[in-house]
């Protein structure tokens, strides 16, 4: 409500944006490059704060809320990922487990059934013992979906899910948020 956003607390990046998004919502921040459009979506993930304005969640405000509280609700899937390190698939997808996990706890059976089912879903389970840092820009984009969707979010925001693939993945994407917005899934990208 009315967030409003400075890097150097003199020149907006942006002000007076105000929206609301439903569970199932597909929510889509469109405009020129610079405009603020990945700005806001890591506000909305408390990764920045607001100059001035709002963000609740569940009637919350999200600046009052502790990171693991906001990643049980909210998944992030940032516009690039530079990994390097050789991680397999399955267990970067079971890292969407972590914010369900304790300090000194370890991954049970069912956050493995979990992370596995997210690889099911997306159709990428042949996948599951491949090196990540070895995929295609389309493969490792799905791949953090799955990890994305083991996290068990009610709220997935993707800035520039489509950014860098090809035609065809580019599709294949837009398919996947449609399918998971009709599990009640809400996405902001």
């Amino acid at each position: 409500r009315d967030a409003e956003f400075s890097y150097n607390g003199k020149i907006s990046v942006f002000k007076n944006v105000s929206f609301s998004i439903e569970r199932g919502d597909v929510f889509c921040i469109l405009g020129p490059n610079g405009t603020g459009k990945s700005t806001l979506i890591k506000c909305m993930n408390s990764l920045l704060k607001l100059k001035s304005g709002s963000i609740s969640l569940k009637n919350k405000n999200i600046y009052s809320m502790k990171e693991t509280e906001i990643a049980k609700i909210i998944a992030y899937i940032p516009q690039s990922d530079k990994s390097i390190f050789a991680f397999s698939v399955f267990d970067i997808v079971l890292m969407g487990r972590t914010p369900h996990l304790s300090l000194t706890s370890v991954p049970g059976k069912n956050d493995y059934k979990i992370a596995e089912e997210a690889l099911k879903g997306l159709g990428i389970l042949h996948l599951k013992n491949k090196t990540y840092t070895e995929l295609s820009g389309g493969e490792r984009q799905l791949v953090l979906m799955a990890r994305a969707i083991s996290q068990q979010p009610e709220i997935l925001l993707l800035d520039e899910p489509t950014s860098h693939l090809d035609f065809g993945n580019q599709i294949r994407t837009l398919e996947v948020i449609k399918k998971l917005s009709k599990t009640g899934l809400s996405v902001v990208m």
